[in-house]
């Protein structure tokens, strides 16, 4: 079960953090809590961050995971700033489509998979915190399916130019039944 965050009760932000080791690496571990406040509006934050200090990248990514499985958190990719921005502007979390691809002639096939998979992620990611969060609606929705869908083609058709084909093979697989609910 996801641990509630109760609501700040005046504006900014209060930090706590923390340098944990885990796997070889020195991680910051850090928990935001309060609100940002755009005039009227507000918004509360209840957020931990991880920052790889020094290491090796996987730890962090270990490490993160440990605490989605043993926590409920969720990913979001929308920054305290951006947030912000839009509390401002009045207007919900944007929906994301696709963009032109970042893939170029002359790219190695392991930099255009990797370029692929970057490309799917984008609109994958904050349509996904969207929908988790209450700012998601159907076209969130429909752009998060949108994206997990490339994103498995991506990995279907470019696994043997990943670093890792047995990860990336793994990922396509693990995406089949959250993309089959969806």
């Amino acid at each position: 079960p996801a641990i509630p965050c109760p609501p700040a009760p005046r504006p900014g932000l209060r930090r706590l953090s923390r340098v944990v080791r885990h796997a070889g690496a020195r991680i910051e571990v850090a928990y935001d809590e309060g609100r940002i406040v755009a005039g009227e509006r507000h918004v509360a934050v209840c957020e931990l961050e991880f920052e790889l200090l020094s290491g090796p990248t996987p730890a962090l990514i270990d490490l993160a995971a440990r605490w989605v499985a043993q926590f409920g958190l969720r990913l979001d990719v929308t920054t305290k700033s951006e947030r912000g921005l839009l509390l401002a502007r009045g207007v919900a979390a944007p929906v994301v489509r696709a963009r032109p691809s970042r893939v170029v002639p002359g790219m190695t096939p392991a930099s255009a998979f990797a370029a692929m998979v970057g490309d799917a992620l984008a609109q994958v990611l904050p349509n996904a915190a969207a929908c988790a969060g209450a700012e998601g609606g159907a076209e969130a929705l429909h752009q998060l399916r949108v994206g997990l869908r490339r994103l498995r083609s991506v990995l279907h058709a470019g696994v043997d130019w990943s670093s890792d084909p047995a990860a990336a093979r793994a990922l396509a697989q693990a995406l089949r039944a959250p993309f089959a609910r969806l």
